[in-house]
Parts: structure tokens; sequence; C-alpha cells
């Protein structure tokens, strides 16, 4: 993050990277696309330039990108892109459309109403939407207290991820053959001596 009036130099010492861009670089080299750029302003008002680049010590990506990674910097705010509309505080519909109003008042209501449909109907009717990501148990450790408050709090059965209708897996087969899916990390990969890969090109396919 550099301020939009502070130019940066080819030097090593007058650049964020700390490359001498001086001399021609090798052709899998330091090199930025559009997309791993953007302007963005602060509160104050001042404007920087951003970019977000592939991390070349990172042992999983060993400083590749996925395109959609390659395009994290497109989604920061700026009041002069698409990314100004953002979801800033929480709104409520009040019968003329939806109004701003504070965490407090959001909170309290969603509360209100899980113990009303509670009450009403039992705990299974209220379902809760979530996702589970992340090889290792990753995602479970991201939704371990939305998790807690549904299914040991409140007591539901009813749960779903992702584009599913309930909390399954979208690979059964596999599952049924003994290899269920999100069940590795990292390291399984690096210790393991054969990879078998069916279906997919991993450097084609892979991700963030």
């Amino acid at each position: 993050k550099r301020p939009v009036a502070r130019e940066g130099g080819r030097a090593p010492a007058d650049n964020a990277f700390g490359v001498d861009f001086t001399k021609s670089q090798p052709p899998f080299g330091t090199w930025i696309s559009p997309s791993m750029h953007s302007v963005v302003t602060d509160r104050d008002g001042s404007r920087h330039n951003v970019l977000i680049v592939p991390d070349d010590l990172c042992r999983v990506n060993e400083g590749l990108s996925s395109v959609r990674g390659a395009g994290l910097a497109q989604t920061l705010y700026t009041p002069d892109r698409p990314t100004r509309a953002r979801l800033r505080m929480p709104l409520i519909d009040q019968g003329n459309g939806l109004e701003a109003t504070t965490w407090a008042e959001a909170v309290e209501l969603g509360s209100h109403v899980i113990k009303a449909v509670a009450d009403r109907w039992g705990p299974h009717a209220v379902g809760m939407k979530f996702f589970d990501h992340g090889g290792g148990g990753g995602g479970f450790e991201s939704n371990w207290a939305v998790g807690r408050f549904f299914f040991t709090g409140l007591g539901t059965h009813t749960a779903s991820i992702h584009n599913r209708p309930a909390y399954n897996s979208e690979v059964h087969a596999a599952a049924d053959a003994g290899v269920a899916a999100l069940t590795h990390a990292y390291i399984d990969a690096e210790l393991a001596d054969t990879l078998l890969i069916v279906g997919a090109n991993p450097y084609e396919t892979q991700t963030n």
C-alpha cells in the first residue's frame, strides 16, 4: 500500500518488491497483472495504490496464483468502482424498504425471531447456512462459534453447506470408496511418495 502521490523507483530500495528493475527480469520473475492492482480511498480521503500479489515464499502455491487469487485487489472497496456498493451496517425492512440500523437492534431482532420460531415449531424449524471449506478441519474451526450456538445451544439438526440442501457431501461415491473429501492437510501431500489424481489437472484447477 503506497500513497498515490508517492512515486516509486526502479532501484531495489525504491520499490515495494526490493527488486532491481533497472535490469531485465527473468521470464518467471516479478510480474504484476492489472488485476493485482487497485487504488483505494482511506477514511481521511487519501488515495493509495494497493497490490495483492502471490507469495513466493508460500509452501503451497510457491508464487503461483489462480484467476480468483490474482484478482483479489479488484474486490477492495473504492468509491469510483462497483465495489463501492458494500453492506456497511445491518439493514431492516421497516415496510418501506431496507433501512440502516444498529448491530444491537439487528442482533436483538434476530434473537427474538429465532426464539419465536423455536418456541412455536421446535428447534429443528430453525435452519442455518454455512460453509466447511478447509482441509484438515480448517472450515470447521471457522464455523466453531456459530455451530456451537445452533447445534448445542439451540439444538437444531437443520443445517446445510454451500449449494446443498443438507450437511452432506458432493462426492458420495468417493466417500463410499473410502476416500472422503476434505480429510487431508497440506503436510500429507508434502509427505506422500505418490499422488494419484483422477479427472483433474492440479495445475489448471488450483485455487488461492
